[in-house]
Parts: C-alpha cells; sequence; structure tokens
C-alpha cells in the first residue's frame, strides 16, 4: 500500500503519519506434454567458429555496455522496493553473457515509449526490454537473433474432452477461461470468448489453480510457462491451441554495431549448453510462481516521478486550526529544517478545512506529509491508508489538552452547567475542539443547545 507522509496530533499523543506491466513468453513448436519448455535457437553466425563440441566467443576486452530497461516489466527487468535490489530475465541473461563476452552491464533506466529511437540514436549501446522483432523496428535498429518466441495458448485439464482448441471451446458458451488480469493473456481471452466468460485472477498461479480444481475450463497462458505448468502438474494439465501467431523477442542495437555478432554468438552458445533452457524455466515456469513478484512489490522503474524537486516538492500539509499567516510562517521554517537535513524540497500547504486536508492528503499520497489531529488521522487512515509512524513533541511533551473556555463573569463552573447551552467549536474535524468535549459532555450526561455554532 502507498502511504502519505503525515504528522499527526492527537489529545494524548501527537505523530508523524505515513501515507502513502507482465511476462509473455512462448515457443514455436508445441514439445510432447512431458517436455520441458523450449527456446528459440538463433542460427550460427560468422563470428563463431564451431565444432561439434566446442564455440568460441568474441573477447569484447572489458568494455562497459550501457544498456536501457525499465525496470518496471515483470519478469524481465524490476527493482525490489524491499530491498532495492534489480532483478528479472534481463538482469540473470546479461550478468551471464558479459561474463562469457568480458564485458559489464551498465544499467540505465529509461521509459519504453522513446527506447528504442534512443538507441537508434546511440544513447545506448543496447536495449533489453522483451522487445518484440518487427520490420519496422528493424528499420532503425539492429535486433539480435530471438531469444524467446511468443505464442498464447490454453492449459487444460489433461482428460479434457469437450474442445479440442481454442475454437471450439469459444463455441461452447457454458465454458469459463480463467487468466491473470491487466495481462496480454486477459485481452486474448476476452477476444476468444466475450469478457462475461473470463475469469480474471491476481496471478496465473491462482488461475492454474483454478483449472485444476474445475472452476474454469481452460486457462490463457503463454506457451512456455504453460508448459512449464504441464511439466510440475503432469499427471493432471496438458497444453492445446495457438491463440495467436508467433512473436519473437529480441535485443535491439544501433544500426552497424559490433555487439550484435558478439550477442548472436553468446545467445548460440547458451542454448547449445542448456543455460537458456535453465532461464526460461527460472522466469516463465513454475519456478517464477516460488518468487512472489508482482507489480506490488516492485518499483515504478523509469517511471517514478523524481519527488523533493524544485518542479515536484514534497507537499506539507497543515490543517487551519489558527491564523493561516501565522501556520505558513512557522511551516516555512520547518520546511527549511527539512530540507537542510535531507537535501529535498518542501513546500508548505493549508487548506481551508480540517476536511479538506485530509481529502488533499489522499489525493498526493505519493507526494505529501502533514500535521492533522488525532480525528483526522482516524478519518484519512479509513479513507486512503494513512498510518503513524512517528510522535511530535511539543515543549518537552508529548501529549497536549483541550480547554473549555466561558465568560469571565460567567457563572458556569462545571461542565454540568453546560447542560443545554450553546457550544462553539473551531472544526467538526478537530480533535480538541470537537471529538473529546463530545465525548466529555456525552459522558457527563450534557446536552448542548439547538444551536452548535462551526466558528470555522
Amino acid at each position: 500500500m502507498k502511504k502519505l507522509y503525515i504528522f499527526l496530533g492527537l489529545l494524548v499523543i501527537a505523530g508523524l503519519a505515513l501515507a502513502a506491466c507482465t511476462s509473455t513468453t512462448a515457443t514455436t513448436e508445441a514439445p510432447a506434454p512431458t517436455d520441458p519448455p523450449p527456446t528459440t535457437a538463433p542460427e550460427p553466425t560468422e563470428a563463431m567458429e564451431e565444432t561439434e563440441e566446442v564455440m568460441t566467443l568474441p573477447d569484447l576486452g572489458g568494455r562497459t555496455v550501457t544498456v536501457a530497461v525499465e525496470n518496471a516489466y515483470l519478469p524481465f527487468n524490476y527493482i525490489l522496493l524491499e530491498t532495492g535490489e534489480p532483478g528479472g530475465w534481463d538482469y540473470d541473461f546479461l550478468a551471464e553473457a558479459c561474463n562469457r563476452l568480458n564485458c559489464t552491464p551498465e544499467y540505465i533506466e529509461f521509459q519504453w515509449d522513446t527506447m528504442i529511437q534512443s538507441v537508434a540514436e546511440g544513447q545506448f549501446d543496447m536495449a533489453a526490454d522483451g522487445i518484440t522483432i518487427k520490420p519496422e523496428r528493424a528499420e532503425i535498429v539492429d535486433f539480435s537473433d530471438p531469444y524467446v518466441s511468443l505464442i498464447q495458448r490454453l492449459l487444460v485439464q489433461i482428460d479434457e474432452d469437450r474442445f479440442t482448441n481454442e475454437v471450439e471451446l469459444a463455441a461452447d458458451e457454458s465454458l469459463l477461461v480463467g487468466t491473470q488480469l491487466g495481462t496480454t493473456n486477459y485481452e486474448v481471452a476476452v477476444g476468444l470468448v466475450g469478457e462475461d466468460r473470463v475469469v480474471a485472477f491476481d496471478t496465473f498461479p491462482l488461475a492454474v489453480q483454478a483449472v485444476r480444481s474445475g472452476d474454469v475450463d481452460a486457462v490463457v497462458i503463454d506457451d512456455v510457462a504453460g508448459y512449464g505448468y504441464q511439466g510440475e502438474y503432469a499427471d493432471e494439465l496438458k497444453v492445446i491451441g495457438e491463440l495467436t501467431e508467433l512473436e519473437e523477442l529480441g535485443f535491439i542495437f544501433p544500426k552497424g554495431s559490433e555487439l550484435v555478432e558478439a550477442f548472436n554468438a553468446v545467445l548460440a552458445e547458451m542454448d547449445a549448453d542448456g543455460f537458456m533452457r535453465e532461464l526460461n524455466l527460472k522466469w516463465f515456469g513454475p519456478e517464477y510462481a516460488e518468487l512472489n513478484l508482482s507489480y506490488d512489490v516492485i518499483g515504478e522503474g523509469a517511471y517514478a516521478v523524481d519527488l523533493g524537486t524544485e518542479d515536484n516538492p514534497i507537499q506539507v500539509f497543515f490543517v487551519p486550526s489558527v491564523d493561516t499567516t501565522t501556520i505558513v510562517s512557522g511551516g516555512e521554517i520547518m520546511a527549511e529544517a527539512l530540507k537542510d537535513a535531507t537535501g529535498l524540497e518542501f513546500e508548505v500547504v493549508v487548506p481551508s478545512s480540517y476536511a479538506a486536508t485530509i481529502e488533499e492528503m489522499c489525493a498526493a499520497p505519493d507526494s505529501s506529509m502533514g500535521f492533522i489531529p488525532g480525528l483526522g488521522y482516524v478519518l484519512a487512515n479509513q479513507l486512503c491508508g494513512v498510518d503513524v509512524a512517528y510522535k511530535a513533541v511539543r515543549f518537552g511533551s508529548s501529549v497536549y489538552y483541550a480547554q473549555i473556555l466561558v465568560p469571565r463573569d460567567s457563572d458556569i463552573q462545571s461542565i454540568e452547567d453546560l447542560d443545554g447551552l450553546t457550544w462553539a467549536y473551531p472544526d467538526p474535524g478537530s480533535t480538541s475542539g470537537y471529538m473529546v468535549p463530545l465525548v466529555m459532555f456525552n459522558d457527563a450526561g450534557v446536552t448542548p443547545g439547538e444551536v452548535v455554532t462551526d466558528i470555522g
């Protein structure tokens, strides 16, 4: 859950509250049901001197190879939120490839929309991001030989006899199709049988369990992953059909790059010695499920917003508990202290009411922090997941108190004397000005008069 950064003031405690893309793989030919997922073997190139047992690879002389990646594309590349560690198919492949070719990969986060054009212009030595080989792209960049081929198929129970392919499945309106939500597999499933017959799951393992139990009749899945599950549940599941045309993935390089030949050579060697098979089993087969990866546990990679800059300062929200100019003046002093401590930019914001403060903080969950009272915290927690991390200490105390003020010459001497009288309060979102007094009145049996004035 994403959380807001919030300073929380309670009647009894004051604290700081914190608020707060899928893989597609396949193969060109369907193996026998018990075969492991196949890989796509590139054709030998002139860079290889090949015998039946030995392949000689180019030596890149220890050079650094700059690689554009999104770091937000499972299972190819990502950064774990919890540890900050990178991982994925691309990282494993390139680590092994550069070990064999004598090079050092330097990963540079870069967004997808201009990645191909940027490689074409020579900003990077290559890009590794699950890029489909297409003729129009090959006009401006050079592709490596394909390393994964993509076809979507159906995963069904091994004794399924109501249909033998996707056409027969689609024709029987009583049959349900499962797949993972937010994937191209989901789009293919909807195109095949219509949205009403698609059961979407958060992960493919859940979809696979559903077809095993009979809750769905088939799962739309990439065939490398499908054959992986077929291997794991050899007595229960099989892969059938062919829902999409073959698509192949390759690395891209600037036109004329010498790296194309080198990476084609290492791809061929890895395919020959079984490394590609093991790599694809890890990232596209049942082993991938054991990694418990999802877009909830990885960062936004190249799509993360630079927070705490002049163009995008961290907003510090304060409730309008006293005169706004006074709050802004004090808040700016605190913002400067925070900047000195963190090097980040902060912006003081005082909304028009307590409720507006909560609403604005929840509208900016990734870029805000603030000081709110206890009741505001409860509401914000329910609305957008605000949580407490630190407490504020003022004048040596982590608590503060509410006072009931009456005219100096009033006869009111106790809470009980307030029964039936008008009560003026600052804001219904105020802890000390509204929530606690209301509880006190209820406990004392005091009923405020008919008119309760909000003095703002």
